[in-house]
C-alpha cells in the first residue's frame, strides 16, 4: 500500500519542522520499520489527503497550523482543535487526539515546575490554547488565565472551557496593566507579523516570571528574543514538540523511548538532516543533562 508504514506532519508552509528529526530517531531507537514525512497541503487537498492516507495503509499524522481545527472538523473530533490522528481498531476512520497540551506541562515540570506560576498569560487565542486551557483546569490548584486576542469572536468558546478567563485587548497597555498583578508565565501562541510586537517593547520593564514562546528557534517572536536579551527566563517550544511527539508516539506505537535514549539518537541522526537540525545540537544537549 502507498502509505503503508507511513507516519508524518500535515500542515502548510512546513518545511523548517524538525519533526521528521524527531520521529525518525524515536523508530529508529525502537527497531521500527515506520518513516516519518512531511505533507505540505493547500487547504483543498486536505479532505481527499485524509481519505486516501487512511485508505492506504498511513499509520497515524501530526497536524500543525493552519490546519488543527480544519483536521478536527473533518475527522468529527470533539476538540476544537487536533494534532494527532491514529488509528483505532474496528474503527471506520482516523480518531484524533491533542497531545499539546502534555507536551506544554512536561515541559513546564522540565524548565520550572508546573506550579511555579499561578497566574498564566496567552498572547493569542487560536485552537491550541484551547487545549492547554482544558489542560490547566486539571491542575489543583490551577491557575489564574488572562488572554490577551484580537479576534474576540472564540471568547465564549475559551470562557465555557475554562470559567473565570479574562479577557483582554492585544494592546500594550493591555500586557502592561496585566504586569501589574505579579509574577507570570507569558505564553506566546499569537501567529502575528513581526511588527506587531513593536510596539510592545515600551512596556516589558513592567514584566517579571517567565516566558515561554511555542514556536521554536529563528520563527520565536521578536518579543520573546526582547525579553530574553533582559535576561528573563526565557525557553521556546523545542521542549514541548519532544514532549508532545512522545505522546503521539505512545498512541500510535504503544511506546515511545525515554527523552535521553531519543535526544541521542537525534544527535546521531543531525547530520542525515543537515544545517536545519544541526543549529539546534546545543539545545539538544542541553535538554539531554535535565
Amino acid at each position: 500500500m502507498k502509505y503503508a508504514n507511513t507516519l508524518g506532519l500535515l500542515g502548510q508552509g512546513i518545511s523548517y519542522s524538525l519533526s521528521p528529526w524527531i520521529h525518525n530517531a524515536a523508530a529508529e531507537v525502537l527497531g521500527l520499520p515506520d518513516r516519518y514525512r512531511l505533507f505540505d497541503l493547500e487547504p483543498d487537498a486536505v479532505a481527499p489527503f485524509l481519505q486516501e492516507f487512511w485508505a492506504e495503509g498511513g499509520v497515524g499524522l501530526n497536524v500543525t497550523q493552519p490546519y488543527k481545527r480544519l483536521v478536527a472538523s473533518l475527522v468529527r473530533s470533539d476538540l476544537a482543535a487536533s494534532n494527532v490522528l491514529y488509528r483505532e481498531a474496528a474503527s471506520p476512520y482516523w480518531k484524533s487526539t491533542s497531545t499539546d497540551g502534555e507536551g506544554f506541562v512536561q515541559a513546564l515540570e522540565l524548565f520550572w515546575g508546573k506550579y511555579a506560576f499561578p497566574h498564566w498569560v496567552f498572547l493569542g487565542n487560536g485552537g491550541t490554547v484551547s487545549i492547554l486551557l482544558d489542560i490547566a483546569r486539571n491542575l489543583s490548584p490551577f491557575p489564574r488565565i488572562s488572554i490577551l486576542r484580537r479576534d474576540l469572536q472564540r471568547d465564549l468558546e475559551l470562557e465555557a472551557l475554562y470559567p473565570g478567563v479574562q479577557f483582554f485587548p492585544f494592546e500594550p497597555s493591555a500586557l502592561a496593566e496585566v504586569f501589574t498583578s505579579g509574577p507570570c508565565l507569558l505564553v506566546q501562541v499569537s501567529t502575528a507579523p513581526a511588527a506587531t510586537w513593536d510596539p510592545f517593547f515600551q512596556v516589558l520593564g513592567g514584566f517579571s516570571g517567565a516566558c515561554m514562546d511555542l514556536a521554536y528557534g529563528s520563527r520565536c517572536s521578536s518579543l520573546f528574543f526582547a525579553l530574553r536579551a533582559q535576561r528573563h527566563p526565557c525557553e521556546d517550544g523545542l521542549a514541548m514538540l519532544l514532549e508532545q511527539a512522545r505522546s503521539a508516539q505512545k498512541i500510535w506505537w504503544g511506546c515511545t523511548p525515554s527523552r535521553g535514549d531519543l535526544l541521542a539518537a537525534m544527535i546521531d541522526m543531525a547530520p542525515q538532516y543537515g544545517e536545519s537540525c544541526n543549529s539546534f545540537i546545543k539545545q539538544i544537549q542541553r535538554l539531554a543533562s535535565m
